[in-house]
């Protein structure tokens, strides 16, 4: 290994035997060239959460344009792929309808619960038990808050009958925000 550069890759064969010492040796080289060499990761350079300073930052009189720009345009996009991380929520789950229940509200554990009640869901009928009637299975309202949510279906599964729904929540606020 020489210098400040990242190893070269074995040759492999695709026989472990054969393979092993070369990947082994190749994976230590590696190890010494991107950290140990203080190098390709700067080790030092690397702060955690809210132990930012400014000083680590590029020194303006040694930057170029291109530099600059480039460090922006990296910025932002790692900005905009955090926003949309944050902003979409997947949660998926099941209610059940019995007998002679036409509604049915479930609430959110509080550490599940969406930040507003901007957010949609979907149902699809899973399963049901007895000869429940048919509007049972159509569901005709759902009613959203931050807390809960509330379907209604066409009419009541029936005696001794039930529907279970799976459900999906989606929230994505990027849509809010016409992006």
């Amino acid at each position: 290994m020489a210098g400040n550069s990242i190893p070269n890759p074995p040759r492999l064969s695709g026989e472990y035997e054969k393979d092993a010492s070369p990947l082994s040796n190749f994976m230590a080289d590696l190890y010494k060239a991107l950290v140990l060499s203080n190098e390709f990761i700067k080790t030092a350079g690397q702060t955690e959460t809210g132990d930012f300073d400014p000083t680590s930052l590029p020194d303006p009189g040694k930057t170029n344009l291109a530099q600059a720009q480039d460090t922006a345009n990296k910025a932002y996009n790692l900005a905009a792929i955090a926003n949309t991380q944050a902003n979409v929520i997947d949660y998926f789950g099941e209610l059940t309808l019995s007998e002679a229940e036409v509604t049915k509200i479930f609430a959110f554990e509080e550490a599940k619960q969406p930040p507003d009640a901007n957010y949609s869901l979907t149902f699809s009928a899973k399963s049901f038990t007895g000869t429940p009637d048919v509007g049972a299975f159509i569901v005709v309202q759902v009613i959203t808050a931050q807390e809960q949510f509330a379907i209604q279906t066409s009419t009541a599964p029936g005696t001794g009958a039930t529907v279970t729904f799976s459900w999906h929540l989606r929230r994505d606020t990027t849509q809010d925000q016409g992006t």
